[in-house]
Parts: structure tokens; C-alpha cells; sequence
């Protein structure tokens, strides 16, 4: 069952993040976070069938370009294989880049190439504030940057807010700010459908990176 349709939700380690600017939240809507310009692009996930079956992927660019695939592997699903828009091939090696989760699914390792390849990405999720379950804090650490998600302001009604400048935005656990040393945005993450993040991205990232950033989003479970 998925909890983001309800800032109220009956699963206590869900905190759903809201638009703190509902009144301009609506499909019309898709004015500039700021001044400066920014790439759009979709992660889409496949809802499996059942318990078993695997979780798919597809990364896309403006008007619909497929850019990337990826498909769990295994009964647990902690390993993702990432490669081109017509498919990930597990069994014959048609793949260019695997994910490996770890740390109760609070780690999302992106290699190059294989399990034990060159690792391109960390990207941790918690939820953990000492005392209390929060929304998710989200870190990227890659061999050229470090970036931290901001952390959303909490509401007398006890709702958790982020502003997105009127962008559209469903009410999501999985809704983010990702902010550079400077505290300035780098990638801003909203749920826009029930299967599909948006992620507007300020700063040049390669699409493997962001891709990671947005199965990980997905397969958090918390």
C-alpha cells in the first residue's frame, strides 16, 4: 500500500512531504523554482504484479525521449541492473551499470559495470531524528560532490512542508530538495503521478546518477 496519497497516513513510518504553496498547486501551474534554468527529467516505475515479480524502470527526458532501463533482479530485490531504453538483459549481461542496496534499504551504491565495479555514487535515505521518525534526509555523495536534501519545515497541524514555488506536487514522502554546499538547489524531486518523480536538475549530473536517485527514492521503504 502506497502512503503518499494522505499527509495522515495510517503507516507511522511514512511522513509525507507537502507544496507549501497549495493555493498555486495545480496542473497549470509549472512556473521556475527560480531565475536560473534547469533540465527536466521523469523516472518512472512499472508496479509489479505481485510480491515476486520485479520492479521496472524507465528514465526519460523532455517530451517523452527514453534515455535509461532498469530492473530489480532476485526475490529480495537488492541489486538493480541499469542500461540503454530497450531493456536490461540480466542473463546475457545487457547492462551498463548495477545498483546495490544495502543497510536495510537505506543505501543505494551505483557501480559501473558490475556489483564489484568502480562505484560512481552513494546515496543514503533515512528517516531517523534521534527521537522521533521524520521525513526522509537524502545524501549524494559522488567522486566529485557532496549534496544533502533540505529539510522540510513542520507545521502547527504537524504537516511537513517544502516550497515548491507553485510547481506542481503531489503530497509525497518521496517529494525533495537537494542542496549543494551553498544551500542553493541542485536537483528538486516531486511526485507528479502516481508511478513518476520529476526531477528538475540545476547542476550538470550524469543520468545514471540521477537515474539512481530516482529508483532509490522509489525503493525506500520507509
Amino acid at each position: 500500500m502506497d502512503s503518499d496519497s494522505s499527509p495522515n497516513s495510517d503507516q507511522p513510518n511514512r511522513t509525507p512531504v507537502e507544496n507549501s504553496n497549495n493555493e498555486e498547486n495545480s496542473p497549470g501551474i509549472r512556473s521556475s523554482i527560480s531565475e536560473n534554468r534547469f533540465q527536466r527529467f521523469f523516472c518512472i516505475r512499472t508496479r509489479r504484479a505481485h510480491i515476486r515479480s520485479t520492479h521496472q524502470f524507465n528514465f526519460q527526458g523532455e517530451n517523452d525521449i527514453a534515455l535509461m532501463s532498469a530492473k530489480t533482479h532476485g526475490f529480495l530485490g537488492n541489486t538493480v541492473y541499469v542500461g540503454n531504453p530497450n531493456g536490461v538483459h540480466v542473463k546475457t549481461g545487457e547492462y551498463q551499470y548495477v545498483i546495490v542496496i544495502s543497510k536495510q534499504k537505506s543505501l543505494f551504491t551505483l557501480h559501473q559495470g558490475s556489483e564489484t565495479g568502480e562505484v560512481l555514487s552513494n546515496i543514503t535515505i533515512s528517516t531517523d531524528y534521534g527521537e522521533y521518525i521524520g521525513p526522509r534526509k537524502i545524501g549524494i555523495s559522488t567522486p566529485s560532490a557532496t549534496w544533502n536534501s533540505e529539510i522540510p519545515k513542520r507545521k502547527p497541524n504537524g504537516h511537513w512542508q517544502l516550497n515548491f514555488h507553485g510547481q506542481f506536487t503531489i503530497t509525497s514522502c518521496k517529494n525533495a530538495i537537494i542542496l549543494d554546499e551553498h544551500s542553493s538547489p541542485v536537483i528538486i524531486i516531486r511526485k507528479i503521478e502516481k508511478n513518476t518523480l520529476e526531477l528538475n536538475v540545476f547542476h550538470e549530473t550524469p543520468n545514471q546518477v540521477l537515474f539512481a536517485l530516482g529508483i532509490s527514492s522509489f525503493l525506500y521503504p520507509n
